[in-house]
This record gives structure tokens, C-alpha cells and sequence, in this order.
């Protein structure tokens, strides 16, 4: 009886410290500022909050939309980078491109043994294969 006594007053001592540990940020967090008088008070009677964010919409939809697509860009870009630099892009002469067969040279193909063997597919070539390869289009035409 007295493990489970003990173990509640554990539990009870972490929930508290838990509460007081949110209600400390929260306040940080939403902390007031005060009100500005005089020439540094804002026209509009609108104040920035303590967070820094400010009340009401301050961007524009365009502007907002402008930031986005530059991130957008840097993002792609980064992106593309970096499958280029993992080797995951073989640019136009890899391997599978156009739809040709990939094959791998005898020394390659000692090594996918194994992995042919253990998955039932040839792993070992499916992870050489450029992933932004393109293949033929065989479906009937309209």
C-alpha cells in the first residue's frame, strides 16, 4: 500500500511541476506591453504584442504570396541539389533511360546476388536506377 501511496505523490508532485511549467510560458509568452502615449504611439491604435506578432492583418495577400513562391524556389532548389549530390538524378544518359533495359557489369552483379536472394527482386539494380527517368508510352491512342 505504501508503493502506491508513493507512486501517486510522485505522480501528483510531476503534474503539478508540469502546470506551473505551461503557465509559466503561456505567461512569457502572451506577456502585455504597454500602451504607448505620444509620438511613438502607433496611428492606427493598434500595438504590437509582446510575442512580436502584431494585431490584425499587417501583409498584404501579394506579399505573403511573393515570400512563398521565392521559398518555394529555394526549397526546390535545395532539393534538387541535393539528389544530385545522393545520385538519385543521373541526368539524360542513366540507367533505364527512355526505356532500355538496365543491366549491370559482371562484378556488379556478384554483388546483387545476395540481395536478389534475400528480396526476390534484383534491389541491388532497382537502387541504381535513376529515379527522374522517363519511359515509353504504350497506351492506344483515342
Amino acid at each position: 500500500m505504501a508503493f502506491v501511496f508513493r507512486r501517486w505523490r510522485v505522480l501528483l508532485v510531476l503534474n503539478v511541476l508540469a502546470v506551473a511549467g505551461f503557465m509559466t510560458f503561456w505567461a512569457k509568452c502572451n506577456t502585455r506591453s504597454v500602451q504607448a502615449v505620444g509620438p511613438e504611439a502607433p496611428a492606427d491604435g493598434k500595438r504590437p504584442r509582446g510575442n512580436g506578432t502584431a494585431q490584425g492583418p499587417s501583409i498584404s495577400h501579394e506579399v505573403l504570396l511573393k515570400r512563398l513562391s521565392s521559398l518555394e524556389d529555394v526549397v526546390y532548389r535545395q532539393l534538387n541539389g541535393l539528389s544530385k549530390s545522393l545520385g538519385l538524378i543521373e541526368g539524360f544518359g542513366g540507367r533505364g533511360k527512355g526505356g532500355l533495359p538496365a543491366t549491370l557489369s559482371p562484378a556488379e552483379e556478384s554483388d546483387a546476388k545476395y540481395l536478389r536472394e534475400k528480396y526476390g527482386y534484383n534491389a541491388y539494380l532497382s537502387d541504381r536506377i535513376s529515379l527522374d527517368r522517363t519511359i515509353p508510352d504504350h497506351r492506344p491512342s483515342k
